[in-house]
Order: C-alpha cells, then structure tokens, then sequence
C-alpha cells in the first residue's frame, strides 16, 4: 500500500509547523520583550506618571538625564467574591455607556524608584536566572530537533543517534516545565509581597503542560524506537 506522506515530507512539515511556533510566541511576545528592553536601556518613552527622570552623578546640565522605564509585574486574577462578580468597568464606545469587567491577566507597574522588599529582589534575581536557563535548554532543544529532523531526511529511523536527540528533546522539554514552575511560583510569591486587592486574589499562573506532556511522550517513543533497534540488531545476529 503506498504511503499517504513520506518520512521527507512529514520530516519538513515538522519543521515548518515548529517554525510557526517559534514566530507565533515572538509575535505574542513582543509587546513584553519591548518593555524589557525598554527597562533596561533607559527608555524614551516619553512623560509618564510611572517613569522616573535619571541624572547621571559625573552629568552637566539637563542633557544627560535619561528616564528609566517602570518596573512591570504579570498576574492572574479571580475575583473573590463569585465567579459572576464583575467589580470593574470600561466606557463601551459603540453604547456610550460603562461596561462591566473583570481582569483575569493584568500588567501592573511600579515606578521605578520603587523601594522593593529584599525577598522580592530575591525572587527576582532567582526568576532571571531561572529564565536563562530555560533560554539555554530551548536552544539546546533547537540544536537536537534540528539533528534529528535532518537524519530523519535520510529515512534512517532506527538509528542510536535518532534515540540520543529523541531522549534529549525530551529531556529538554520537561526540564523547561520545571524550571517555568518554579520561576511562575517565585513571581506569584512576589506579586503576593506587593499586591492586594479589594476585590480579586491572585493566583499562581501555572506553566502550559504541554511542554510535560510532549517531553513524556517523546521519551516513551524514544524507548519504543531503542526497543526496536534492540529486535533489529538481534534479528540481524541469528540469521
């Protein structure tokens, strides 16, 4: 029976369907990766109650000075009091009238001259060292299903170094759900440290579990593939 779609053909649509991935999240991304890059640059973003004007010690004159950004903090909320509260409001335009709403994502920011409590900062500097790493496995992720995609072109399936990149795909992709947990646990503990509202309790924002999911099942391939090789080489022995 002739084969629907080949290896070659399944090989590349992996890879233009992780591609779309990688630019879908940049996409969804870019709007914060601004605000990063804003922050620690000094930002130009004009006069904003939340910005602070910064004068260099060894500067002369009002030419030197530079705002810095405000500090910006990601929560989930739920409101307290029912799943139908909707304690807040927006001006609907089209009914020129008030909308009622609740917030389940919000950006809050602080100044920042914001004097942060020493656990925060803690948890801070935790968080960009957690996010570092999860940096470094996403690449060393890349480099894996990037080695393996093009061995897969050449239809060799049962190969050691298929099973190799398959384990640490795998690997990578659990090690980056552990490693979101804790540094979204360390932001929730944070967020806990400089919020509280009237009407909402925050949350913790739990990591997608896709990445769980997918490294569990790539792993449970690898060894059914490693399983197979083993027949292989012991079928190739007794004849």
């Amino acid at each position: 029976m002739k084969r629907f779609l080949s290896l070659k053909t399944l090989v590349w649509l992996a890879g233009i369907a992780f591609g779309f991935m990688i630019v879908s999240s940049f996409i969804n991304g870019f709007e914060d990766f601004k605000m990063g890059f804003y922050r620690g640059a000094g930002s130009p973003i004009g006069n904003n109650r939340l910005t602070d004007t910064v004068k260099p010690n060894n500067a002369v004159g009002d030419d030197y000075k530079f705002q810095i950004a405000p500090d910006v903090y990601f929560l989930k909320l739920a409101p307290k009091k029912s799943i139908f509260n909707f304690p807040d409001s927006i001006e609907n335009i089209k009914t020129k009238s008030k909308t009622s709403t609740r917030y389940y994502r919000m950006k809050a920011a602080l100044p920042a001259s914001t004097l942060l409590p020493s656990r925060v900062r803690m948890y801070s500097g935790i968080s960009v060292f957690l996010s570092l790493l999860i940096t470094v496995a996403y690449i060393f992720l890349i480099i894996n299903l990037f080695l393996l995609l093009s061995s897969l072109q050449s239809e060799a399936v049962f190969e050691m170094d298929n099973i190799k990149q398959l384990r640490m795909i795998g690997i990578a992709l659990v090690l980056i759900f552990i490693l979101m947990s804790v540094a979204n646990y360390l932001y929730f503990l944070a967020n806990k440290i400089l919020f509280e509202f009237e009407h909402y309790n925050i949350l913790y924002d739990k990591a997608d579990t896709i990445h769980l999911f997918l490294g569990v099942v790539i792993l449970i391939v690898a060894e059914i593939i490693n399983r197979g090789l083993k027949l292989k080489q012991e079928n190739e022995l007794t004849i």
